[in-house]
Formats: C-alpha cells, structure tokens, sequence
C-alpha cells in the first residue's frame, strides 16, 4: 500500500511538473491582419519591501511593432499617487511612458492598473539577464519594490524568456515575409 501511494505521488507530481512547464500555457497568440498578436497570461513578481500582495504583470506584443506593452496591478491598503516606475537591472530603465488605466477599491485593498510602454529588446534584455531585475514603483511617500527569488527566477524567469524569443522569432519573420 506505501509503494502504491508512493507511486501516486509521483505520477501526479511529475504530471505538475510537465504542465507547469508547457511554454504555450504562458500565452495566447491571435492572428491579425497586420501580424500576430501575441498576449503572455498575468504572472506573479513577489514584494521585497513589505508583506503586502505581488504584483501582477502582463505583456501584450504585436509582430508588426517594436514596442510592447507591459500591463502592471499594485494592490495597496491606501490609495497611491504614482511618480515614476523603474526597471532596474545592471543598467536602468526609466519608464517616463507609463499610464494609470484605473484604481478600483475592494473591501481591504486598492487595486492600480498601469500601462507601460517599452521597447521589445528592452524588456528581452530585462529577461534575459543572469539575475533578477526589479520593479520600482515611486509615490510622493514611499516605494514598492518588486523582485523575483532566485529560485522563481531560474523558473519563471526563463519561461518569459523563452516566450520573448518565440515573439521575437515570429517578429523577425514578420519583418521578413512582409519587405
């Protein structure tokens, strides 16, 4: 009975692992007139400097465009006037081009809603860089900051990264096909 559950276990444990690891549940691509349009699933970056919720984030790209945009959802216990959103790696990325799609309040939290625009090498760079990058969101009186773990960065941070290049690969072939 021990070897039985035992062998269970490890089915249901190697059937989380292989789906966990499918690059095309990460996204959702919809052919286009002008393209493909490419929408990676909402993903999870933890907090660093407080206890409170990750934040939530989203990626939109377009085969005929070379931004892309990078949608944001902070939840707060105060509502918050947001000054600038920082990408920080070894080198830093100023975001000036950011919009605040909404702030909703739910019965504990206030949920913000950005909008980000970035170049697709950009945010390629972020993703395929050894380490982490961090998220910083500046307020007139504090600062959230956002950091994947090492562990979730060897995982998660290399399946957006490997998403990144099948977007870019099919840019690439975009650009090619349509000369």
């Amino acid at each position: 009975m021990k070897r039985f559950l035992i062998l269970i276990s490890l089915f249901f444990f190697s059937i989380n692992i292989i789906g966990n690891n499918r690059l095309s549940d990460l996204y959702v691509m919809k052919p286009l007139e002008n393209g493909h349009l490419y929408f990676v699933l909402p993903f999870n970056i933890p907090s660093i400097t407080s206890k409170t919720r990750s934040v939530s984030v989203d990626i939109t790209s377009l085969t005929c465009s070379d931004s892309v945009t990078v949608n944001m959802s902070v939840w707060k216990k105060t509502e918050i006037e947001t000054d600038s959103i920082i990408f920080r790696s070894d080198r830093n990325f100023v975001i000036h081009d950011y919009q605040t799609f909404f702030i909703e309040k739910d019965e504990k939290l206030w949920l913000h809603r950005y909008s980000i625009r970035m170049l697709f090498k950009d945010l390629k760079y972020l993703y395929s860089a050894p380490k982490s990058f961090r998220i910083q969101v500046y307020s007139k009186d504090q600062l959230m900051e956002y950091e994947y773990t090492s562990r979730l960065w060897s995982k998660e941070g290399n399946n957006i990264c490997q998403v990144l290049r099948i977007i870019e690969s099919n840019k690439k072939l975009f650009r090619r096909n349509n000369k």
